[in-house]
């Protein structure tokens, strides 16, 4: 898999500056209002395509046009996904086009009674598409997040009123004013503070250590129903040529709840949510971090002390304020959706960039637990850049993998490239809650 640390994006030029500029004000707040790392948390949107695949099938040797089911899939739903420093995975909020409780998954969807007992939200979005829009930003927060921080400040002991700290990027739903004004009036004991614009890849702790080990619980859930369903076919008798897999949208819908209860059991993992916090960290100095141990340490109180003393610039803009000067408001005229910003979803590689799904979770925890310097079981090696291969003869053997020199320098290729949009195609006279079946594209294989 991938290292947590590295940034997908391109940086801006003063990503280091402005990563400064956001530890010294989180830490100012927690410093001033005593907040623990209980009620410091990230909160990040991911898309969910409901047939991601690696892009890759079987085919002779030689065909220069070759089939893959689910190639060019665009129905998708969002998740909204928190975290805290303290260790804690917030439950999910799935969002799916529609206006009807019709558009969501059934009750009778199998993992359903477990989706509920620990807490996941399934939500319509009321419009067109399945992006965050402002009624379902503030259910996230009176329904999840909210409940969340009563909860650990009766734990802890803490007034009703204690100050928290809720960490966000800059998409223009997050700093409409219609939203930012709901959030004062109603939760104004909320701090908001904004991830500094272009820098999620370093600096939000979901994309840094979450939205990856997420993805590939979803992937292997997807291929596991996959898998099921043409056994249970072969089984039957059916030929190979005889094999139809159901892509239908209720079918997919139902199957979800599933893919999000095992995405949650590998996500609510203490240490894996303390390292995505600890993985966002500056270059100068790594000391310097997101965690609350870093935050909160005898170096950080000092930087504070520093740049309290001598009245720098920074500290002119760190005076405590409910809402992060990091990011403008916008009117809620320029709000746009999801999609159509750069951090909105700042992470959206295809499955074909993710782990081999047979690699054991125990071994990807540890890769990611140790800044990919643990050792990992005889089978597998870490590419350069991080990238867990598996040394099957299986994989050794695929046409997708070229020998460097030995078996330990293989150079996977390039994936055939994908279609960036993300609004499904096909029949416009469909249906609100019912999309239509995407024709598969047909990728050259190297």
């Amino acid at each position: 898999m991938r290292k947590a640390t590295r940034a997908a994006q391109k940086l801006p030029v003063n990503a280091q500056d402005q990563c400064l500029a956001s530890f010294c004000r989180i830490a100012l707040a927690i410093r001033d209002y005593k907040i623990p790392a209980e009620l410091l948390v990230n909160i990040d949107q991911a898309q969910v395509v409901l047939q991601d695949t690696c892009g890759r099938t079987y085919e002779t040797i030689g065909s220069s046009q070759v089939n893959c089911l689910g190639v060019g899939e665009k129905r998708a739903f969002t998740i909204l996904a928190g975290v805290s420093a303290s260790g804690q995975a917030l439950p999910f909020q799935a969002i799916w086009k529609g206006k009807t409780k019709a558009s969501l998954p059934s009750p009778k969807s199998p993992g359903y009674a477990e989706s509920q007992a620990v807490g996941i939200r399934f939500e319509s979005s009321k419009t067109d598409t399945y992006w965050s829009t402002h009624e379902t930003m503030c259910s996230y927060m009176t329904n999840i997040l909210v409940p969340y921080f009563s909860r650990m400040k009766a734990e802890l002991g803490l007034p009703s009123d204690q100050e928290c700290i809720l960490l966000f990027d800059v998409w223009s739903g997050h700093r409409s004013r219609r939203f930012l004004d709901w959030m004062e009036k109603t939760y104004p004991w909320i701090i908001i503070s904004f991830v500094p614009g272009g820098c999620t890849g370093i600096w939000q702790p979901c994309d840094v250590g979450i939205q990856r080990l997420l993805k590939l619980a979803i992937r292997r859930e997807q291929h596991e129903h996959v898998v099921t369903e043409v056994r249970t076919q072969l089984r039957a008798g059916a030929t190979p040529e005889e094999i139809r897999i159901n892509t239908d949208l209720p079918v997919l819908r139902n199957r979800s709840v599933m893919w999000l209860v095992s995405a949650y059991r590998v996500v609510a993992d203490d240490a894996v949510v303390k390292k995505a916090w600890s993985g966002c960290r500056l270059d100068a100095d790594p000391e310097l971090n997101l965690s609350h141990e870093s935050l909160t340490s005898r170096k950080a109180l000092q930087l504070l002390q520093r740049h309290e003393r001598e009245e720098s610039e920074l500290w002119k803009e760190l005076k405590p304020r409910k809402c992060s000067s990091a990011a403008k408001t916008k009117p809620d005229s320029e709000v746009s959706p999801p999609g159509a910003e750069e951090d909105a979803f700042p992470d959206e590689s295809t499955f074909a960039d993710y782990p081999d799904p047979t690699i054991p979770w125990a071994a990807i925890k540890q890769h990611l637990c140790s800044d990919g310097t643990g050792e990992l079981p005889a089978q597998y090696i870490a590419l350069e850049d991080g990238t867990i291969v598996s040394l099957d003869d299986g994989d050794v053997l695929d046409e997708d993998w070229s020998d460097a020199s030995d078996v330990g320098e293989y150079v996977r290729d390039d994936d055939p490239p994908t279609d960036p949009e993300l609004e499904p195609i096909g029949d416009d006279s469909a249906s609100e809650d019912e999309e239509p079946i995407l024709h598969d594209k047909k990728p050259r294989l190297k």
